[in-house]
């Protein structure tokens, strides 16, 4: 979103945060911080090494062993049956994540490692039962490649679209 004036000047987009539309729910990552708990540390990361996040930033997680996990609060609008998807950072130093939310698992884990570059990838998570409000969702280091160097996370987006 950016301001236009009444002459036609146009101001700086602002950074995209949460956007809501009819049936779908878009949630940056960053946008989830602070974390209720964390195994390790956890931040909000700018663009770097070749790869433009959505928003310009991503969560970043620096877990460093199976079972480290990050604890974040996410707010629904409706009940309602959500298809879940999450776009998922993949380089050479991270892990094998496990998305739940309030303490059951979503989908298989996601292996976040890529032998060169950066990239960011949509990993769909299946459905979802959710009652409006708050809810926890969890990302846990569920492993690591053999070829990996670490076990960091990075969430880009988690979208949540209204199925039922």
């Amino acid at each position: 979103m950016r301001a236009v004036d009444s002459s036609g000047n146009t101001g700086a987009f602002s950074r995209p945060v949460l956007a809501t539309s009819g049936t779908l729910l878009r949630l940056e990552g960053e946008s989830l911080l602070p974390a209720v708990s964390a195994t390790a540390p956890v931040s909000a990361q700018g663009n770097c090494c070749g790869v433009s996040w959505s928003g310009g930033q991503q969560l970043w997680f620096q877990g460093a062993s199976v079972g480290d996990r990050v604890s974040l609060h996410i707010n629904v609008p409706q009940d309602g049956t959500y298809a879940a998807t999450v776009a998922l950072t993949k380089a050479a130093d991270y892990g094998i994540v496990q998305v739940g939310v309030d303490g059951a698992d979503l989908g298989a884990p996601v292996d976040g490692f890529a032998p060169s570059g950066v990239a960011v990838a949509d990993h769909g998570l299946g459905p979802v039962t959710l009652t409006a409000g708050q809810h926890t969702l969890t990302l846990t280091v569920a492993g690591r490649n053999a070829a990996a160097t670490s076990s960091m996370i990075g969430l880009d987006v988690l979208t949540l679209k209204l199925t039922g």
